[in-house]
């Protein structure tokens, strides 16, 4: 089952809180976060950093620190956010950056899942932090092809 693990879960339930607090004066923290939303501290400080690395948020250090999303939330993609927490989408190992498939030629679905990796990165490049928040407002993706195909019924 293709499901979001843990640590991207938390990255998004973290953007999202910063772009709801996106129009207060001062930074959010990450305890702030934490304890809201019932997540470690020491994981989600965690989380946090790969996101500032990854430019969708800033940190700000001191007494007064915290986060803020370094663009608006209609510009942050889901795809960028799972990107920056746990790397380049990848179904199958052999489809990864690193891997490479020892079946390939006698694989039977390699491209096939190739070709669904990508629309799937497509997909998560095009879903926003906004749409999150508001799902009612969200884009619909690409319509999908029919499932009967030619000459079957």
């Amino acid at each position: 089952m293709l499901k979001l693990n843990r640590d991207v879960e938390y990255a998004l339930i973290a953007l999202n809180a910063l772009a709801s607090a996106g129009e207060q004066e001062e930074p959010c923290s990450a305890r702030t976060i934490s304890e809201r939303y019932r997540i470690p501290v020491e994981l989600l400080s965690k989380i946090l950093q790969r996101l500032a690395r990854a430019g969708l948020i800033h940190s700000q250090f001191g007494a007064r620190g915290g986060y803020r999303l370094a663009r608006t939330a209609d510009s942050i993609t889901i795809g960028e956010a799972m990107q920056a927490v746990e790397g380049p989408l990848q179904i199958v190992p052999c489809l990864g950056e690193e891997g490479e498939c020892k079946l390939q030629i006698e694989c039977t679905i390699h491209g096939g899942i190739g070709a669904l990796q990508h629309a799937l990165a497509r997909l998560l490049g095009t879903f926003t932090l906004a749409d999150l928040a508001d799902p009612g407002q969200a884009r619909s993706p690409e319509p999908a092809r029919s499932a009967a195909r030619p000459g079957r019924q």
